[in-house]
């Protein structure tokens, strides 16, 4: 898959890898003779970034997807796997597939997914999105929020999360576990299950099903994220929310 020029192309190998000498160039930065490196390729889809899925257009900006000149999606699986079904929704490939729906989002839509939780229980999210502090993504001040939230955390009036797809093998435990020793920090997966190792965190380690639960009384967020997945037919969400 290649994301350029307001168009997301979708296309399989055909051969093994070559290099183009007849595309020979010299890199301006440092002089280099460059001969580059390629795959002939059958072009199945061409979508404009627009009309397709939020997580495929955004996979542009990802770091994980920017290194190296070709770059395994499913090299993942449990982390991308929502990349993958949004390729296959182009395709028309979704017969008996079932996907946890929260995995479908990007990282950007999930951390705002929870910052609208958080509005619609009556907090104050000053920004939907981190990137200013290295563990935290989302700033909530619960003073004024409902009293169930309140009491789920133990009465704090703020506090910070980190938002994760997936915690991967590559994950740095040891950092997160260090995040999680505060008492108002707060670490929230798209995951279906709790990672063995950080279980000792409770309450403070929320998953899908915490997610799922506060939908369940949240019709406003519950709309936005309906149209977010729109793409997804309803039959593939594993646990319909």
């Amino acid at each position: 898959m290649t994301i350029d020029s307001g168009f997301i192309w979708i296309y399989k190998i055909i051969g093994e890898s070559q290099f183009g000498k007849e595309f020979q160039f010299i890199y301006k930065k440092t002089g280099e003779d460059v001969i580059p490196k390629y795959y002939p390729i059958e072009v199945i889809e061409k979508v404009e970034i627009s009309k397709a899925p939020y997580i495929l257009a955004a996979m542009k900006s990802s770091q994980a997807f920017a290194r190296g000149t070709f770059t395994e999606i499913n090299k993942n699986n449990s982390k991308y796997s929502g990349n993958i079904a949004a390729i296959r929704s182009i395709l028309k490939d979704l017969t008996d597939f079932k996907i946890n729906p929260f995995r479908c989002l990007s990282s950007v839509e999930l951390e705002t997914l929870i910052a609208k939780i958080f509005e619609e229980l009556g907090s104050f999210v000053p920004a939907h999105r981190g990137a200013i502090l290295k563990d935290v993504d989302l700033f909530v001040d619960i003073t004024n929020a409902d009293p169930s939230i309140k009491q789920q955390f133990d009465s704090l009036k703020k506090i910070s999360i980190q938002v994760k797809i997936d915690i991967a093998e590559s994950t740095d435990l040891t950092n997160l576990k260090r995040f999680l020793r505060t008492n108002s920090n707060i670490l929230i997966t798209a995951e279906e299950t709790h990672h063995p190792d950080l279980i000792e965190f409770g309450k403070q380690y929320l998953n899908a099903q915490w997610l799922q639960g506060q939908l369940a009384s949240l019709p406003n967020t519950k709309t936005w994220l309906d149209k977010s997945l729109d793409w997804l037919p309803r039959r593939c969400w594993l646990n319909s929310v």
